[in-house]
Formats: C-alpha cells, structure tokens, sequence
C-alpha cells in the first residue's frame, strides 16, 4: 500500500528514523483540508515509540480537516545543507503516514502533554503539573498512530554515516 523509496540505498534504519523523531523540534503535519486542498501545517510534537502527539485549539482547521478525513502523513528534516558546486542538497528526513484521532482517555492525554512538556520545557515537575492543569482543559491533543515509516538521506550523509568518507 505504501510505497519503498526509489533509491534504496539512501533509506534510513528504522533505528535512526525513531531517533530523528526523537530528537528534532518540529515537523510539518499535511491533512486533506478545506475543499480537498492539501493542509500542510508545522508543529511541535513528540513522539510516543509509536505514534506522535501534537497539541492545538480544541476547534480550527486541524480539527475540522481530522474530522473529515483522518488520514495524515508527517514530516521532519534532521539535517539540510546545500551544496552549490553540486546544484544539490544533502539531507535526512522521516516521512510517516497513520491515521490522527482527538485523545478522548484522559491519561493518555495527561502522559501526551507531559512527553511534550519534557521535550520543549526545562521546568520542574511541580511547572508542568500546574501548567498542564492551567491549559488542558482548552487544549485539544492529537495522536497519530503510525501506520507506515520511512527515511531518507543525501548521499554524502549516506557515506558518513556508514563510515565510508
């Protein structure tokens, strides 16, 4: 159902696709939108082992576009440099498809909003229990649950990282 990558010999591990989720601090969401235009919108989020939470208004075009349509793809770009005397680029990216759904289950909720705290906050836990308990109740959050993962890298970052400069 879900296409492989053209050139397989610059796909990512699995291994190092879950670390970029990890570790990088934003990601593009792209719903079907508005008169089945692509909405494509960046976020913070975090990522739960399997599946990436987002948080947002209780009501706007997210929540509009999920109601419609729950399928959604995300993406993240770890690393981008342009390299003029080649007229290309080098990168690494994670691209994921899954379906997003609204968090009903209120410690499911509560543990999202703590996983996104701890990765955009220094706070002591004492902050964030107040906080959370502050924002939550106009605070919407998202889940996508993964279906399908996928990463790609340039070539240069491709000989690095296997060790073959």
């Amino acid at each position: 159902m879900f296409r492989t990558i053209r050139r397989a010999n610059l796909t990512l591990p699995e291994t190092v696709c879950k670390n970029i989720l990890l570790t990088s601090s934003y990601g593009t969401f792209a719903f079907l939108g508005d008169d089945d235009y692509p909405y494509a919108v960046p976020v913070n989020y975090a990522f739960g082992g399997k599946s990436i939470y987002v948080h947002c208004a209780l009501e706007g075009h997210k929540m509009d576009a999920i109601a419609r349509h729950d399928k959604a793809s995300f993406s993240v770009v770890d690393a981008h440099e342009v390299i003029p005397d080649e007229l290309s680029t080098d990168y690494r990216s994670v691209l994921v498809f899954g379906r997003v759904e609204v968090v009903k289950d209120e410690t499911e909720r509560t543990a999202a909003l703590y996983l996104l705290c701890k990765k955009y906050a220094s706070n002591t836990k004492t902050d964030v229990d107040a906080y959370i308990s502050q924002k939550a109740p106009k605070t919407a959050v998202l889940k996508m649950s993964i279906e399908h993962m996928s990463g790609k890298e340039g070539r240069r970052l491709a000989l690095a990282r296997k060790g073959q400069n």
